[in-house]
């Protein structure tokens, strides 16, 4: 089911050092993820144990509940609405072209209208091509109104710009940073959850 496209982290604890590899998904079944690694990462990988895993845009901590020669099986995380899924900077959706997540800015009197690209709790992305944006917004925070393609459920609040990245095809990323009330982060957590789900499921 295609290359090894998957990171996993895990933290050797006799031998106090970090040990990375990858893996490929073999399937998803009864809340049960299977992955087939090396022999070697399957020797360090001991029930119980957790492992961070790095697909895409997302790093995500998963607990090891079996393994066999070559493969390794982790139960995928629950969701707890009071509690962030992993790091809430390291867990970002990539978001569907199919259900867009709608991103309405305010800069000054005038308001933007953009897809995220991406989402966490902490914060989104989008893709601009006009660089002249990128001073417009430069050191200032900003409104914003999020629509999540979930019965149209909407999250506001404030967001600044924390990076941006030159992308090949001349467009620019924007990653903003964002603050928002504890009831539209419960939001985002759902949103997120089901988003890296997906993401798994299509891999």
């Amino acid at each position: 089911m295609g290359d090894r496209n998957i990171d996993l982290y895990i933290y050797v604890e006799g031998k106090k050092f970090l040990y990375h590899a990858k893996a490929k998904k073999k399937k998803i079944e009864d809340e049960k993820l299977f992955l087939e690694t090396s022999p070697n990462f399957v020797k360090y990988a001991l029930i119980g144990k957790t492992v961070y895993l790095g697909y895409k845009t997302f790093i995500l901590p998963v607990r090891i509940i079996g393994k066999a020669e070559n493969e390794v099986i982790f139960s995928l995380p629950d969701l707890k609405p009071k509690e962030s899924i992993g790091d809430r900077e390291t867990v970002r959706a990539l978001t569907s072209e199919d259900h867009p997540v709608e991103i309405n800015l305010l800069i000054g009197d005038h308001p933007y209208y953009y897809n995220a690209h991406d989402v966490s709790e902490g914060g989104f992305a989008i893709i601009v091509k006009d660089e002249e944006i990128i001073d417009e917004l430069a050191g200032k925070q900003v409104s914003f109104k999020m629509n999540l393609p979930v019965e149209r459920v909407k999250v506001e609040g404030t967001a600044y710009v924390v990076n941006v990245v030159e992308r090949p095809d001349g467009r620019y990323k924007i990653g903003f940073e964002m603050d928002v009330e504890d009831s539209d982060r419960v939001k985002l957590r759902f949103y997120i959850y089901s988003r890296v789900r997906e993401m798994l499921m299509e891999g």
